[in-house]
C-alpha cells in the first residue's frame, strides 16, 4: 500500500529566506518538493530556487516610483536534502524526509556543501 493512499504524485512549494531589509519583504529563495509513489513506497526530492544574486541591484537602489518591472536576473536551482527545507521553514516534513531520494555523499563533498546546483537534467539525483 502506498505511503499516501490515493496520491500518486504531489508537488508542494513555498518561500524561504524572506528579506525585509529594503522595507519590503522580498523572497530570496523558494522551495519545491516533488513526491511520488515508486514500487509502492513514497519517494521525494527537494529543490531550492535561489534568486539572491539577482537581488543586489534591487536592494541597493532607492525605491522605484515608476511601475516598470525591476531588473531581475536568472535564479539558480539546487537539489537539497528535504531536511534542510524543513529546518529553513520550520515545517514538519518527517515522512518526506524519510522518503528523500537525494543521496548525500559526505566523502565526496566538503562539509557544508550539502546542496547540488542543477545546470542540467542529468544533475538530478533520483
Amino acid at each position: 500500500m502506498p505511503a499516501l493512499p490515493h496520491v500518486d504524485r504531489l508537488k508542494a512549494g513555498g518561500l524561504v529566506g524572506v528579506d525585509a531589509d529594503a522595507g519590503v519583504a522580498i523572497p530570496r529563495r523558494f522551495f519545491k518538493i516533488a513526491a511520488w509513489v515508486q514500487d509502492s513506497e513514497l519517494a521525494a526530492t527537494g529543490y531550492v530556487l535561489d534568486q539572491t544574486p539577482s537581488l543586489g541591484p534591487i536592494l541597493t537602489r532607492p525605491a522605484r516610483t515608476e511601475t516598470a518591472t525591476p531588473p531581475l536576473g536568472p535564479y539558480r536551482t539546487f537539489q537539497v536534502p528535504i531536511e534542510d527545507i524543513a529546518a529553513d521553514t520550520g515545517l514538519s516534513m518527517d515522512q518526506l524526509i524519510g522518503a528523500d531520494r537525494y543521496t548525500l555523499q559526505p566523502a565526496a563533498r566538503p562539509v557544508g556543501e550539502r546542496w547540488t546546483e542543477l545546470t542540467a537534467y542529468a544533475d538530478i539525483s533520483l
